[in-house]
C-alpha cells in the first residue's frame, strides 16, 4: 500500500513509473451530475484520489485543464466531420456537448469551469500527500486562433501571402490583428491539412521562442511534470522540412539551433525535478532523448503489439537499455481506439499489456482503460456515454467456479478436494508450458492489476512470462484481423484517421 503522506511524489523515486491519464473535463462534468452540485477540481472526492493511489499510480496527467477559447467551441461545433464522430461516439449528443478540442488552446490558465489556479494547486497538495505527482499539457506546435498572441504579435506565427487563404482554405485564415489584416497558417503536421482551430507557431522567431520558454515556466510552477503535445514537430529539421522559406521570420533573423534544448535548460535552472515527456512519432524519439526529454512514447511497440507478431516486438524491446529506460509504453490513449474494442478477448488485452507494463520505461494508462470501455471519445466532448463497469482487466468476472471463494481465490487443496475432481497432467504440456506460465494464464487464478519488474508475481521469470503470453495470443489476433472484411475495415479506418485530423 501506498503510504498516507509523502514528502515527494513516487513519480521522481522511481525508474518505472505509471502515468494514469484522465480526461478532466468530463471527469468533472460526471462528478458534478452524480452529486447533483458544481464540482471543481479541488472538491474531487478523497475516495477518488484513494483509489488511484490503491491502484499505485506515481502520476495522474490531467488532460484538458487549460481555457479553450469561444472561437474554438464554435468550429468544434460547426466542423461536419467531427458531428459525425460525435454521432458515432455520443449518440444523444447535443451541442452543449461540445466544448472544444483542449488542444487549440486560448490561455495557459486553469479553466474556470474547473475551479481555475487555485483550485488546481490544491488538487496537487491533495496528490502530493498520496505519494502521486501531476503531469501536465503544453501545446508547442500551435495556440488557439483566438490566442492573444495572435492579434497583438501576429509575427510569432507562420505567415501567408494575401489571398493564400482562398487558394488553400484547408492550410491558412484571415484574421484581423492589432498590425492590420493578416494571412496565419493553421496549426498543422506535414502529412495532413491543418487543425483548423489553430494557429502555427513560429519557433524560430527568437520572441516567439522566448514567449514559448516563458510559458512553459509558468507550467512548471504548477506541477511535477510537462506532456509535450507533438513534440517532433518544431524540431528544425522537421519545422523546415515542413515550413520552408515561410519558417524565416521576415521582421528579425532566425534564431538557430533547436528549440528544446535551450528550453529544458531554462525550466531546469529553477526546476531541476521536473519530468519532460515527449509525444514523438516518426523514430525521432531518441533525437529528443538526447536533448533533454525524460521520456518519449513508443509508438513503435504499440504497433507492432497490435499488428505484428511475437519476433517483431521482441526485436524493437532489443534496443539499447538507455533508450529503453525512457520510452514511454502503452496499448491505448486518447489518441488511439480502446484497447478492449481492438482486442476483444481478455486473454489478448492482458498479453499486450503484460509486455508494455513489464518492459523498462514509463507505463502509461488511460482513463477507463482497467474497466473495459469500448468507446473512443473525441477529445472535444464533455460527456461520454454510460459503459458497463467492469471488474479492472485480469480479474474475474464470472460467478467461482468449484474450488474458488466469493472473491474468486483458490482455496486450500483439502477444501477443493471434495469440491472438483483431480485432473490427469499431460506430461507434454507440462514441458511445454512450465507450471508458473500455467497458473498466470489459468482462469482461475487472480493477476496482478498492473504487473511492474519489481512487483511482477514471478521476479526474475517476468520477461519469459510475458513473452510466453505474447506468443501465444497475438498470432491469433492477426488471425482474426486478417480475417475480417478487407475493404470494409480499411474504409472505416481511413475515416476514423480522418476524422482524427481534422482537429485536435
Amino acid at each position: 500500500m501506498p503510504p498516507k503522506s509523502n514528502s515527494e511524489p513516487r513519480l521522481k523515486q522511481t525508474s518505472h513509473p505509471i502515468l494514469y491519464e484522465i480526461n478532466t473535463r468530463v471527469l468533472i462534468n460526471e462528478l458534478s451530475t452524480q452529486t447533483g452540485k458544481e464540482i471543481t477540481l479541488d472538491k474531487i472526492p478523497d475516495s477518488l484520489i484513494d483509489e488511484w493511489a490503491a491502484l499505485g499510480f506515481d502520476a495522474v496527467w490531467l488532460m484538458g485543464v487549460w481555457t479553450v477559447g469561444k472561437l474554438g467551441v464554435q468550429i468544434a461545433r460547426e466542423h461536419q466531420g467531427l458531428r459525425k464522430e460525435y454521432k458515432r461516439a455520443l449518440p444523444d449528443f447535443a451541442d452543449d456537448d461540445v466544448i472544444g478540442s483542449p488542444y487549440a488552446v486560448h490561455a495557459y490558465t486553469v479553466s474556470r469551469s474547473l475551479g481555475g489556479t487555485k483550485a488546481l494547486q490544491a488538487l496537487r497538495k491533495r496528490l502530493e500527500m498520496k505519494g502521486i505527482g501531476l503531469v501536465l499539457d503544453f501545446v508547442c506546435n500551435h495556440t488557439a486562433r483566438d490566442h492573444e498572441w495572435v492579434s497583438a504579435h501576429p509575427e510569432y506565427y507562420i505567415n501567408g501571402r494575401d489571398g493564400e487563404e482562398n487558394e488553400k482554405p484547408d492550410y491558412y485564415f484571415r484574421t484581423k490583428t492589432k498590425k492590420g489584416e493578416r494571412t496565419i497558417a493553421f496549426g498543422r503536421d506535414p502529412y495532413f491539412p491543418g487543425w483548423t482551430d489553430t494557429a502555427q507557431l513560429n519557433p524560430r522567431h527568437p520572441e516567439a521562442r522566448k514567449v514559448m520558454i516563458e510559458t512553459l515556466q509558468k507550467i512548471a510552477t504548477l506541477c511535477d511534470g510537462v506532456r509535450c503535445d507533438m513534440a517532433m514537430l518544431i524540431l528544425d529539421e522537421v519545422f523546415q522540412k515542413t515550413w520552408g522559406e515561410q519558417s524565416n521570420p521576415v521582421d528579425c533573423e532566425p534564431a538557430q539551433g533547436e528549440f528544446w534544448k535551450p528550453a529544458i535548460e531554462a525550466v531546469r535552472t529553477e526546476h531541476p525535478n521536473l519530468l519532460f515527456i515527449a509525444e514523438a512519432y516518426w523514430n525521432l524519439e531518441w533525437p529528443l532523448q538526447q536533448l533533454g526529454f525524460n521520456y518519449t512514447y513508443d509508438k513503435t511497440l504499440y504497433e507492432r503489439l497490435l499488428r505484428e507478431g511475437a519476433s517483431s516486438v521482441y526485436d524493437h524491446l532489443k534496443a539499447e537499455i538507455i533508450y529503453q529506460k525512457h520510452s514511454v509504453r502503452f496499448v491505448e490513449n486518447h489518441d488511439e481506439p480502446r484497447i478492449a474494442q481492438i482486442l476483444p478477448n481478455d486473454a489478448w488485452q492482458y498479453a499486450a499489456a503484460t509486455v508494455a507494463s513489464t518492459v523498462p520505461g514509463m507505463l502509461l494508462l488511460h482513463e477507463g482503460q482497467l474497466e473495459g470501455r469500448k468507446v473512443k471519445v473525441p477529445v472535444q466532448l464533455g460527456r461520454r456515454p454510460a459503459e458497463e463497469r467492469r471488474q479492472p482487466l485480469g480479474w474475474r468476472t464470472r460467478a467461482p467456479a468449484p474450488g474458488e471463494d466469493a472473491d474468486g481465490r483458490r482455496q486450500p487443496a483439502a477444501a477443493r478436494r471434495t469440491l472438483e475432481r483431480p485432473r490427469r497432467r499431460n506430461p507434454a504440456r507440462t514441458r511445454r508450458c512450465p507450471a508458473r506460465i500455467r497458473r498466470l494464464r489459468h482462469d482461475h487464478q487472480p493477476r496482478p492489476l498492473v504487473p511492474r519488474p519489481h512487483l511482477h508475481p514471478y521476479p526474475g521469470g517476468r520477461r519469459r512470462v510475458a513473452m510466453e503470453l505474447l506468443r501465444r495470443q497475438l498470432p491469433r489476433v492477426r488471425r482474426r484481423q486478417e480475417e475480417a472484411p478487407r475493404r470494409g475495415r480499411r474504409q472505416a479506418e481511413a475515416d476514423s484517421l480522418q476524422a482524427d485530423h481534422a482537429l485536435r
